[in-house]
């Protein structure tokens, strides 16, 4: 078992009520929830790192481009 920390947090009461109705507990939800998060911000930090390697490799991409794979994305 790892080492938890104690925070005091405030939420929506709409928040609490459907969390509160997780049979894994309320603060392993929000672990849960917190641990994603803190996933995706590594991803996306590494993302942009990569994406700054290509730009030094073979240059910046083209605007057009970009636009139309992020409407993909959308």
């Amino acid at each position: 078992m790892s080492i938890k920390v104690r925070r005091t947090v405030t939420l929506d009461p709409e928040v609490v009520d459907v969390l509160d109705q997780d049979p894994d507990g309320f603060s392993a939800t929000v672990n849960a929830i917190l641990s994603a998060e803190v996933a995706r911000r590594a991803r996306r930090i590494a993302l942009v790192d990569h994406v700054s390697e290509l730009d030094v490799q073979f240059g910046p991409a083209d605007p057009a481009e970009v636009e139309q794979f992020a409407r993909w994305l959308r």
